[in-house]
Formats: structure tokens, sequence, C-alpha cells
């Protein structure tokens, strides 16, 4: 968590009570009762301390004769160290008025609670502990309420950090809780903690002990049995079971772009669920896979791509937990309601055998994502050590997921891609490097694509396939056995995910040349706001920024291309489509018409430029299959040519 600049000093109360500057110097509070009455402010901050309290604090043993000169003498002095308008004055008593956290406390204790913090965040957090909090202060209430509230802070940074360590250092993690425990011995929670970490390290035996023992301390001390939460934690070691992890991905040297790792990265740590999004074989597997080889963290890697109904779900838990399959009830120690149902069952299996600090991998969710939403719910109910990724062409919708969408390959990055390829299939072929670049533009930088297209070089050249790449449904389709799909299997998976309107606005946005404006889609009757966004939202369109402020649409040429055969294969459809288009084009040229006689003359003239293209398009189809019902369309829209005459000078 980076914290910006200070402009005024902070209170120390993590060791010996002093006062940092700005520039992180410590200057001591040397009279007693100063010391106790900052604290006192500190405790309550940002609440104000009543005079009683103040005195309470400051004079356990005795109080004064004047109460009210005496705490203003110590007031003044304070704010002659800290600041004349840090310590403001009321009849509710004093109170610190700083901007951001008061005390090295406060910001510890807001680093406790935050999810936003770096892999050494916790630790060096933990190392701003200067000794005993209180031992400079006289044995009383004060100094206990202050004990209490930095141990809290403390334990709960201490988890924290091992919570963040359990992915790499699991056996180190469980170490230190067991010189933790030395300390707390019949502590419950720490107890599950430490049980956790052992099966994370791969030792359930030593986890078990650790449970006898607790089990039977408190037995003989409290007479007590032991709570829900240690006994989750024993389940968990009894049904132990080394989990299958993640497959590396396939291991041709071609890893996936170090920004993306560095993204998902940062991601992963500001956030217990991350959704990496994008269309449909652009990489997101790819990714996850990677970044898992890479860093190697404990983690269940659920393949849903198959998923397409809650039982198929269940399946694909079991087959990613080792099982046969999962129990009709919920496994979890303490059964909800929601157990019974098949995301009740799924999750409680997932967070009772997960490792602590495990990394749940849900691959492919786009096919059942109300499902999904509800099965991410019911883990994080019951685990809140755990981290979610799931990947997905349909964004989730949870209020406080982060969403990481995978960006398609440079042209540099596909002919690189290109490259290693050949060199798999015909060593000896000559590498074009420009024409690869071009290969990949013309693929949308798909890495699924490319890999279709870089197939089809057993039996042509680089630039015979560039030239075919127009058909690239029937160009890219596999050939001979295994899994891989074909680009138009891929894209008609995601046409299927959307719904009606929506697959309607998408076949007006392909039939509109390059990116369209929000208002230039909303003259369609199909289109709404609400259509748009479930195509952007759907992954098969994004929104692009322009100079202008206005909203713009953009397809890759692949599924353009896809929602035009759509089109074309309804001849009622595309008959309809037509006629809007003709409607929209004669609105825009008649609209630009009387801007030009207007004030505006550059927006018109920036308009026109940008819709020519379209608008002739649209007039050429016009004059080559006129529309009997429309005989005057021609008419209408050639007032565009004269534009294009202007702007080009009569060339073509």
């Amino acid at each position: 968590m980076t914290e910006a600049p200070r402009t005024h000093p902070r209170i120390g109360v993590l060791g010996p009570v002093c006062v940092f500057t700005t520039a992180g110097e410590p200057t001591p509070v040397t009279s007693g009762r100063a010391r106790s009455l900052l604290v006192s402010l500190v405790l309550s901050h940002p609440r104000p301390v009543g005079i009683d309290a103040l005195v309470a604090d400051a004079w356990p043993d005795r109080p004064p004769q004047n109460p009210n000169g005496a705490v203003q003498t110590q007031i003044s002095r304070l704010r002659r160290i800290l600041g004349a308008g840090t310590i403001a004055g009321s009849a509710a008593g004093y109170r610190l008025v700083v901007d951001g956290p008061v005390s090295d406390l406060t910001l510890a204790e807001a680093l406790s609670r935050s999810t936003q913090s770096s892999d050494t965040g916790y630790a060096a957090e933990l190392q701003n502990w200067r000794g005993e909090p209180g031992t400079d202060l006289p044995d009383g209430e004060l100094r206990e309420r202050l004990a209490a509230r930095t141990e809290r802070a403390y334990r709960a940074l201490q988890e924290a950090d091992w919570r963040h360590r359990l992915r790499t250092e699991p056996q180190i993690v469980a170490t230190e809780l067991a010189t933790a425990r030395e300390r707390r011995p019949l502590d419950e929670h720490l107890a599950a903690v430490h049980m956790r970490a052992l099966l994370a390290a791969g030792d359930p035996n030593a986890a078990l002990q650790i449970h006898a023992r607790i089990v039977a301390g408190l037995t003989e001390s409290l007479g007590a049995d032991p709570g829900p939460e240690l006994a989750a934690a024993h389940s968990a070691a009894l049904t132990y079971a080394p989990l299958p992890r993640t497959p590396p991905p396939p291991s041709d040297e071609y890893l996936a772009d170090a920004e993306m790792m560095t993204q998902l990265a940062v991601a992963l740590r500001e956030s217990s669920v991350v959704t990496v999004l994008g269309p449909g074989g652009i990489g997101k597997t790819r990714l996850i896979t990677e970044y898992i080889a890479v860093h190697a963290p404990m983690n269940v890697f659920v393949d849903l791509s198959a998923a397409r109904a809650p039982d198929d779900v269940r399946a694909a838990v079991a087959a990613a937990l080792g099982r046969g399959a999962l129990p009709e009830q919920g496994t979890a120690a303490a059964p909800t309601a929601s157990s019974a149902s098949a995301a009740g069952i799924a999750g409680a299996a997932l967070a009772h055998l997960a490792a602590a600090g495990a990394v749940i991998v849900l691959d492919g969710c786009e096919h059942l994502i109300d499902f999904v939403v509800d099965l991410i719910t019911d883990i994080r109910s019951r685990r809140s050590d755990l981290t979610i990724v799931a990947t997905s062409r349909i964004g989730l919708g949870l209020v406080d997921e982060r969403v990481l969408t995978v960006s398609p390959l440079t042209p540099e990055r596909g002919a690189t891609l290109f490259e290693r390829r050949i060199r798999a299939l015909r060593p000896g072929i000559p590498t074009d490097v420009a024409v690869f670049g071009e290969l990949c533009t013309r693929l949308d930088g798909s890495p699924l694509a490319i890999e279709l297209a870089a197939a089809q070089l057993r039996h042509l050249s680089p630039r015979d396939l560039l030239d075919r790449v127009d058909s690239r449904f029937e160009l890219l389709t596999p050939t001979g056995g295994g899994h891989r799909r074909s680009l138009s299997e891929i894209v008609s998976t995601s046409w299927e995910l959307l719904p009606d309107s929506a697959q309607r606005t998408l076949e007006v946005l392909a039939s509109l040349p390059g990116d369209v404006r929000l208002d230039d889609a909303l003259m369609f009757t199909e289109v709404t706001e609400r259509s748009l966004a479930e195509v952007c939202n759907h992954s098969l369109a994004v929104v692009v920024d322009h100079p202008d402020g206005a909203t713009r649409y953009r397809l890759t040429e692949t599924v353009r291309e896809f929602a035009r055969a759509r089109t074309a294969a309804d001849p009622a459809r595309e008959a309809a489509l037509r006629r809007e288009k003709v409607d929209w084009a004669s609105r825009l040229v008649t609209d630009v018409a009387g801007a030009l006689l207007g004030t505006d003359i550059i927006k018109a003239f920036a308009r026109l430029d940008e819709t020519t293209d379209a608008v002739l398009a649209i007039l050429d189809s016009a004059v080559g299959d006129p529309d009997p019902a429309d005989p005057g369309a021609p008419a209408r829209l050639l007032p565009i040519t004269l534009w294009r005459v202007v702007r080009t000078g009569g060339h073509p």
C-alpha cells in the first residue's frame, strides 16, 4: 500500500512514544503527562477526548487541583512539538486534526485491513515495531488499552504476512507459526492457521499432531471442545491428498507478454478475485499457466471449458481435487443452507481441501457466469486466505473483482510466433518478418488464429497464406487429430452466448466499416446502450478513445467477418439492415449539409472525413442493387461523392 508524501508530523506509539518529523526522524516526548495525553488522543482519534477522560489517562494516581489548567498546559507542550493546528479544542474536549494516518499504529491497522500490499509490505510494516508499546507509560488502563490495540494490529499484520507467503514458502511459515504458538498454545485460530500451513507444506501428520495436542489442552484447561475453524482444519488434514498442479505451458520458449505477466502479478496482490478477460483464442489460459509455472503458488486448476450445467462444474471440481466425485452435501464443518446446491457443494469442497493461501483457477467461465459468481461467493464466505482467478470471455460483474483484459499480440510478437512455428514445421523456409507482421495484424493479434495459420505453412508460402487470409474461416480449420478447435467454432461459441438483441447489435456494428460512433449505432432500430454494453462485456467489441470525446466501438476483422456472414445467411434480415443503413446515411448527409451552412464547419468536415467511406459503400450498393421500395436512395446519397472529389482532387 503506497503512502502519499506527508506534510505533517506522525505520532509513534509502536515502541517508546515519539513524534516523527516529515523526514521520518523521531523526536522524543520527554514529559510523562504529555506522553499519556498524546496516546489518549491517538487511541480516540478522530473522536474528541473530554477533560475527565484525559485527566484519568494522564493522572491515574492523583488528579490535579485544576484539571482544565493542567490539561491545557500539556496540550500547549504537544502543540509546540506537533504544530499549532494539529490539536483542536471544543466543548467536547480535544482531538487530533491531521491529514492521513495520525500514527504508526493507525497506518499498521490500515495495512492489515488492506489487500493492496506488495510481497514485502506486511513484513516491512512489522519492522516498524520499535519495542514493546506502552513501556514508557504508567501502569493503568491507558497502558492496557494501548497494549491490546497494538497487539491486535501486530497479530493481524503477522497473519496477513503468513497468508501472503504461504504460496511460495509454506515450510518457513509453518516454522514461524510453531514459534508463535509457543506463546499462545491454546489459541484455536492460530492452531488452525498452523495446521493449514503444514498442509500447504505437504505434512498432514504434523497437522494432526497439533490438533491432538490442542484438543487435549482445551479439554484439560478449559473443559471445552474445539470450535468450527479448528474442526475444519482437522477434517482437511484427515482427507489430505496432494492436489493436482496446473500443468506447465508447452515448452516452446514462447512466453506470454512480460507486461501482461506483471499486470497479472499486481492484480493478484491487490485483489482476492481476478478475472482475466478476453475473446476466445486470445491467450487467457496460457497467461495463467505461465504465471503459475513462473511463480509456483499452491493452486487448484478447475477446467470449466466444457461445463454447460452445474453438474459439469461439480465434476470439474472433483477432477481438479483428484476426487472421483463430490458428496451430495457440503463438506464444510458448519454447512450452510446453500450447501446442498451445486455451487455450495463445489465451493465447500474447494474451500475444504485447498491449501492455505492457494490460488484457485476457474478456467473458461463464460458458459455459466451466474453459477460461477455463486461459486466464488460461496468459496469466499468459507475461506478468506484463498485467491480466485477466473478466465472468461464475459465479465463476472462482481463488485470487488479486478479485471485484467488480455491484449492482442503486437505485429512484432506475432511475427516471432510465426517464425518459431515455421522452424518447427519447415526449418528451411525463408522467413519474411514484414509478411509475418502483416499476417498478425490481419488476424487481429490472436495467438490461436496465428497458430492455426502457421499450420497452413506446411503447404503454403507465407505470401500465399497472406493472400488467402480474407477467407479465414475456411482457411483456419485444424486438420488431423487433436482437440484444437477451428476459428469459426471459437467465434460461434461467443456468438451463441450473446442475447438476441446483442446479436442484432453486433450485426449492425459489423455492417459499417471502421470504428462506429455511439450516436450512429443508436440510429438503428434494434440497437440500445444496453445491447452495446452486452457486446462489449462479451469481449466482441472494445471502446476506443478519440480526441473528440465521442464513444466509438471497434470490432476485430474476425468478428466483423463472422457477423456479416450471419447477416447474409438471413435474406430478410440483410434487406432490413440494408434499408436502415440507407436511412442512416441519408440522415447523415442531410445533417452534415446543414452543419456546413452553420458555424461549426470544422466539426462537419471531420464528420465527413470519418463517414465518407461508409456512405460511399452504401451508395455503391444502392446503385448496383437498387431497392424498388426506395428508388430515390442514390440521389440522396450522391452529394457525398463531391466531398471525396474535394478531398482527393478528383483522384480515386
